[in-house]
């Protein structure tokens, strides 16, 4: 399969045909492709980590600023965690202290054990009754 010619003269117009500046055309455009890809990596990551939309803001520009020297700054001062882990560790830490209370009150295993059987008592009642009900129904 051939290239078509109107697709090779774009790029014979773009580029040049002498070798040094060929190279600094080339060298030029991998640098630009390096500099876009860091600040949308950034720009994702940093709406990801932070709600904060001036260190938003600061974080794209200075890697649009400073390429390289930006994005490096930028992993040093990024947040460590994303808003979802901040979130679900939150949660967490909810639901251990919940259930440190709830040991409070039952202090012994007897009765841990006791309030533990009866819930699975009460929902195994309902799901055998939940059971013939759907049995009855049907026939």
């Amino acid at each position: 399969m051939q290239i078509p010619s109107y697709i090779l003269d774009a790029f014979t117009l773009m580029f040049s045909a002498e070798p040094a500046v060929l190279a600094l055309q080339i060298g030029a455009t991998a640098l630009s492709a390096v500099v876009i890809y860091t600040v949308l990596f950034t720009t994702r990551d940093v709406l990801i980590r932070s709600r904060s939309v001036v260190f938003q803001v600061v974080s794209i520009l200075g890697v649009a600023v400073l390429p390289v020297v930006g994005f490096f700054l930028y992993f040093l001062v990024r947040p460590s965690q994303t808003l979802a882990e901040r979130s679900m560790q939150k949660d967490l830490t909810e639901v251990l202290v919940r259930l440190r209370e709830m040991e409070h009150r039952l202090p012994t295993m007897h009765q841990k054990n006791q309030v533990i059987q009866k819930f699975v008592q009460k929902s195994l009642k309902k799901t055998v009754a939940k059971q013939e009900q759907e049995a009855t129904a049907m026939l």
